[in-house]
């Protein structure tokens, strides 16, 4: 027994110190031995520069087809040699009589860095049943867009326009929101789109009685530029009309920048929905409700409403009156603890008639950008500058002469352009920016977004 002991003992000596003895080994500090990676930098040569103008206007015959009844003037800020293409357009019964959508094209030469291209159109109705005054960006393709505009009511009209420059066929699938949530649309995917043709579609034949549309537009293959062409008739009295390009992506702050209250906007709220009072529309798109914070800023330096806070159902478009603003122009933000989608629309009245405009959600611009200014009376740029910091921004006209615009820390400014003219726009990076064009002849608004990214240098590692 007691040698059995000592047997033990020994072998638990043994492996303590064995133990002990690889521990003294991992405490010395061994050789390491490494190598450089081959690997180099390139920089991918940048892709053309395009911008897609939607172009004419659309008159809807009773029969649901449409038909242009007057053509655009497009305002260009491209370099010289930048080309021009229209379009196919199988829906526009007019053919080509008054212009069709077209892609302007810029080109980089190896080692340059990327054109800065702008372009903007505008145009006026002055119809039986068609009145008003509409100006818009022409914009940049995309996969994934959102419509935030329109209506398909009594007397409502609205008109979208799928136009695809791109080298591949688009397959789209349309997605509708309205007052009541999610609404079941027949037909409205696996709609195809061919390479370099244009397709417009009643967004009635898809969500008919809808008051508060929001449509997301989906593709695959190739990319579309998504337009919402909106008009009202009032009794028989026309009301209007706006061509609607898409608002910024879902997200948790929208700023929406210079939404023009005019001074003769209605701002009466009777018991029964009216179009024209002005109104922001939400949407939250994902399945979580959201509680939003609503903030203004005045860009004349007077008295804002106190913030707005709001539950929002998920899937639900919400209107919400702005008739607590007196008129001026304000820039609104929007602080969500999950995504949203948001714009406003705003009437100017004349008399029994009118006109209005949809003021999209704008993301902040993030370098030096052309600016292209519509042709249209009372043109006007506006600035909001979200940052704790002020920023100087400069206007470069095609002459060369600049003009300077201070923007503060927190607020808005807005300052007169030329309409029809082109602009570079420096030292603007962080703020939110929108042009709107108030007068005798209508009224209207679009965004400025900024440019998609362009090529990065990436890091190659040869095997």
């Amino acid at each position: 027994m007691a040698a059995t002991s000592g047997r033990v003992v020994t072998g638990i000596l043994g492996v303590a110190l064995f133990a002990g003895a690889a521990f003294a080994v991992g405490q010395v500090e061994l050789p390491v031995v490494a190598a450089d990676v081959p690997r180099t930098s390139v920089t991918p040569t940048a892709s053309d520069q395009t911008r897609l103008c939607p172009g004419p206007l659309l008159r809807q015959e009773i029969d649901a087809s449409s038909g242009s009844f007057g053509a655009p003037a497009v305002t260009l800020a491209a370099p010289e040699g930048s080309e021009q293409t229209a379009l196919s357009a199988p829906d526009n019964i007019s053919g080509d009589q008054f212009g069709l959508p077209t892609v302007v094209t810029s080109s980089s030469a190896d080692g340059e860095d990327a054109p800065l291209v702008a372009a903007a159109q505008s145009q006026s109705a002055d119809l039986d049943d068609l009145t008003g005054f509409a100006a818009t960006a022409c914009g940049e393709v995309s996969a994934d867009s959102w419509l935030v505009a329109g209506s398909t009511d009594v007397g409502r009209t609205s008109l979208l326009s799928l136009s695809n420059p791109t080298r591949a066929d688009a397959v789209i699938d349309l997605s509708f929101f309205g007052e009541t949530g999610e609404i079941e649309a027949p037909g409205a995917g696996g709609i195809i789109v061919q390479a370099g043709e244009s397709r417009v579609f009643s967004v009635a034949s898809f969500a008919p009685s809808i008051r508060n549309p929001v449509i997301r537009v989906r593709t695959t293959g190739g990319q579309v530029y998504a337009t919402l062409q909106h008009s009202v008739v009032r009794g028989i009295t026309p009301g209007g009309v706006e061509l609607s390009a898409p608002t910024a992506p879902p997200a948790i702050t929208q700023v929406l920048p210079g939404v023009v209250i005019p001074g003769t906007a209605p701002t009466t709220i009777g018991e029964t929905y009216d179009d024209s009072i002005g109104a922001l529309r939400l949407l939250v798109p994902g399945a979580d409700a959201a509680r939003v914070v609503i903030t203004f800023a005045s860009e004349s330096g007077g008295t804002v409403p106190e913030p707005l806070d709001y539950a929002i159902e998920a899937g639900v478009v919400n209107e919400i009156p702005l008739s607590n603003l007196a008129a001026g122009s304000y820039s609104i933000s929007m602080s969500s603890d999950v995504p949203i989608v948001a714009a406003a629309r705003t009437t100017a009245a004349a008399g029994d008639s009118g006109d209005f405009a949809w003021f999209v959600a704008s993301a902040p611009i993030d370098a030096d950008l052309s600016l292209a200014v519509a042709q249209g009376q009372g043109s006007r740029l506006h600035l909001f500058n979200p940052t704790d910091s002020a920023i100087d921004v400069t206007l470069t006209g095609q002459n060369g002469a600049e003009t300077g615009v201070a923007v503060p820390a927190g607020d808005g400014v807005v300052t007169p352009v030329r309409g029809g003219a082109a602009y570079t726009v420096s030292g603007a990076e962080g703020v939110h920016a929108q042009i709107s064009f108030e007068g005798a002849g209508g009224f209207s608004a679009y965004g400025i977004q900024p440019a998609n990214p362009l090529a990065t240098p990436v890091t190659v590692y040869p095997r």
